[in-house]
């Protein structure tokens, strides 16, 4: 199956049009699962990274890295935007690889929207908290949104979901918040969902993409993202430990960067100058 860009949309510079074509490959997938499908950028001479995150990382996101190798192809394209696609892909993979290694919490505050999906995230976290012994709080509504705030202040990281678009205001209120504030933020954002983020919160904000079939999996990857950057409990600093004594993290974080490069060349099939 063959998907022009040039067919869904002609502007390649906002991610809002990114994510146009981001929803219309994942149409093509949820209806033709089995089907690899090469994304032609026939015609297109230059694109903003906006557009690359809304129309293929939003595809990363979803399906994962192994997926998207085996599924996704990029034919057509310009050297000038293989290598602006590239750039994007590598930075995308950078910025996870800092986020990770950089990130040490004793708080964390999760910034919930009210909808099914966050609540059933906020029940998983709450059991958590209990069994490890953390220090997660939460906001039950939006009502007191200052109280939330000087919560936001006073925590080392904050966790949001989203999941339905008429919360994106609050959302990104509270964000702002937190970026002011030097804080770092995890943003799990339901499928389809766009929020529009400057280019200074986007550099703070580790993004995650969920929907009904794969919330299990954001709650795994919450739940890893939590117990191994938190230094408050017992159990934590002794798999620091034990993971300080040998190269496993520097092998995973290189291991990230060389997939980086062999995702980026799974993608391109076939260069027009």
């Amino acid at each position: 199956m063959i998907i022009r860009v040039v067919d869904i949309t002609n502007d390649y510079y906002s991610g809002i049009s990114g994510l146009k074509v981001g929803k219309y490959i994942d149409k093509a997938i949820l209806d033709n699962p089995e089907t690899a499908i090469s994304v032609s950028f026939y015609g297109i001479e230059s694109i903003a990274p906006s557009f690359v995150n809304g129309a293929l990382l939003y595809i990363v996101d979803l399906y994962g890295v192994d997926f998207f190798k085996s599924k996704i192809k990029i034919i057509e394209v310009s050297s000038k935007v293989q290598f602006l696609i590239k750039d994007n892909v590598l930075k995308y993979f950078d910025f996870k690889n800092s986020f990770m290694q950089q990130l040490k919490a004793k708080n964390f505050y999760l910034a919930i929207d009210g909808s099914n999906e966050s609540e059933s995230i906020k029940q998983y976290l709450k059991n958590l908290n209990k069994s490890e012994s953390l220090n997660i709080n939460f906001n039950n509504d939006f009502i007191d949104s200052n109280r939330i705030k000087q919560y936001i202040k006073n925590t080392d990281c904050v966790i949001f979901i989203l999941s339905e678009k008429n919360y994106s205001n609050i959302i990104l209120e509270l964000l702002s918040v937190a970026i002011q504030n030097n804080l770092p933020c995890i943003l799990l954002i339901k499928k389809g969902v766009y929020i529009n983020l400057t280019e200074r919160e986007k550099d703070k904000v580790f993004i995650s993409r969920f929907d009904n079939k794969n919330i299990i999996k954001s709650i795994r990857d919450i739940n890893e993202i939590v117990l191994k950057n938190n230094i408050n409990s017992p159990n934590i600093q002794k798999a620091q430990l034990k993971r300080s004594k040998n190269t496993e993290p520097i092998i995973f974080w290189s291991a990230l960067a060389f997939l980086a490069n062999l995702l980026f060349s799974s993608m391109l099939v076939k260069s027009k100058k």
